[in-house]
């Protein structure tokens, strides 16, 4: 068997492998150890499992995974979600739908502190839906608000799918960060627009919100003040060269911590509580990411991706059609059937040497693969945004909250495209760190 065609087996088996409900780094171990064995030699497969956790636990690069979570986990419990709601609400609650455009904005806001989009999904379904059903909204426009908003978690910086892409890509994970920000700003004003101009329209699905006083439009500032501060820093100490990312995340989780007990709005058992989710999510991570270290070796050893990128390039195809009709449709397609974290891990090794000989900027493709997980996060049967909510609203049909998170994937497809037309609005702020 030549290894290219050990390698194609060894993708269909990791994806039944996941389909079946293996956890995908265990899956990613498993295929990867047998691949990798079967190419080289057995000997040479336990040497690889044995460095490779060695490597991905012991590495320093690895720290800035726990720095984030810890400052999105604290988040999650000093009461900012709802700090950050009220601010959009008393700003945005007046337009049509002003309740859904003030959650996907607060969303926006909470990802610039949390990084993780079912933990958003799951905060602003508690938080915002109440009071959109208390102002008579129609419950797809409320659900489908909170779960494509919960989405932009992973689009605006601090995105733990930046981070486990910059590893397993070996990209630099400031500049990934600093590229989400023009792209998530640019999204979430479309998607604020399309709301707005769904209830034009159509004025039931989603009336203004209550008339709000300057001085309370002032008040609201002062409760967010304190986090978009922190986000500045963090931001602007890596834009400069002040801070790595993992420095910046220690800098983010400590004045989270600082913010949380100068408001007296964490707990004890928040602390507590904060501490435990974190654990849990990086043990997650981290075995998630040492098999996509093995298994990015068997791919390797296969030449897989070298082939891959002989066919397509043999096409004789402009570069960004070549993007347009192969790379999009297999993401959005898999995204329907596969966890999008999976889908990643499985596409880099196979798609990036692909995409660096089109000529694309890595970073670049980074932000496109972020962008299209967002739809995979909302997508039929799988989305995990949508089921996040339905196991927060367990009321609501979950073909309700489906219809409502679909309506915001065509803008999420169109925001995908103007980034294959104008790379620039990803690459502009990363350049100038360079």
């Amino acid at each position: 068997m030549s290894p290219t065609l050990a390698g194609s087996i060894g993708i269909l088996v990791l994806v039944l492998a996941i389909l079946s409900g293996i956890p995908i780094g265990f899956a990613m171990f498993i295929v990867g150890f047998a691949g990798f064995s079967y190419l080289v030699s057995l000997e040479a497969g336990l040497k690889l499992l044995s460095m490779e956790m060695l490597a991905t636990f012991s590495s320093y690069s690895f720290a800035v995974v726990s720095c984030f979570a810890v400052m999105g986990a604290l988040a999650g419990y000093t009461g900012a979600s709802k700090r950050l709601y009220d601010f959009a609400y008393k700003f945005l609650g007046r337009l049509p739908g002003g309740l859904a455009v003030a959650t996907m904005g607060a969303c926006s806001f909470f990802g610039a502190i949390c990084g993780s989009a079912t933990a958003a999904a799951a905060t602003f379904t508690k938080v915002a839906l109440p009071e959109m059903n208390r102002h008579n909204y129609s419950p797809w426009l409320g659900t489908g608000a909170v779960a494509a908003g919960g989405t932009m978690s992973i689009l605006i910086p601090p995105s733990l799918v930046f981070i486990i892409y910059g590893i397993i890509a070996n990209q630099s994970i400031a500049e990934l960060y600093i590229a989400g920000i023009v792209p998530g700003v640019l999204l979430t004003l479309m998607m604020m627009i399309q709301i707005v101009l769904m209830c034009l329209k159509n004025p039931s699905l989603g009336p203004p919100g209550p008339a709000t006083s300057f001085r309370e439009k002032v008040k609201s500032i002062s409760g967010v003040a304190e986090a978009l501060a922190l986000f500045v820093l963090i931001l602007g100490g890596m834009f400069v060269g002040i801070f790595t990312p993992t420095e910046g995340g220690a800098v983010g989780a400590i004045g989270m911590l600082v913010i949380g007990l100068a408001r007296r709005s964490l707990t004890w058992q928040g602390f507590v509580s904060s501490i435990k989710d974190t654990a849990q999510l990086i043990g997650m991570v981290f075995m998630i990411l040492a098999g996509a270290f093995v298994f990015g070796r068997f791919i390797a050893m296969s030449n897989i991706a070298s082939a891959l990128a002989d066919i397509m390039l043999s096409l004789h195809w402009p570069p960004t059609m070549i993007f347009i009709v192969f790379m999009i449709p297999i993401y959005l397609v898999a995204g329907c059937f596969i966890e999008m974290l999976a889908v990643i891990l499985i596409s880099v090794p196979l798609f990036l040497p692909l995409m660096t000989r089109l000529g694309f900027d890595p970073v670049w493709f980074g932000v496109q693969i972020v962008v299209v997980s967002q739809i995979g996060l909302l997508s039929p049967p799988v989305g995990m945004a949508v089921y996040t909510v339905k196991a927060m609203a367990p009321n609501l049909p979950l073909g309700v909250i489906f219809r409502g998170a679909v309506v915001f994937i065509p803008m999420m497809i169109i925001c995908a495209i103007l980034l294959v037309f104008f790379p620039q609005v990803a690459l502009w702020l990363p350049r100038l760190m360079r």
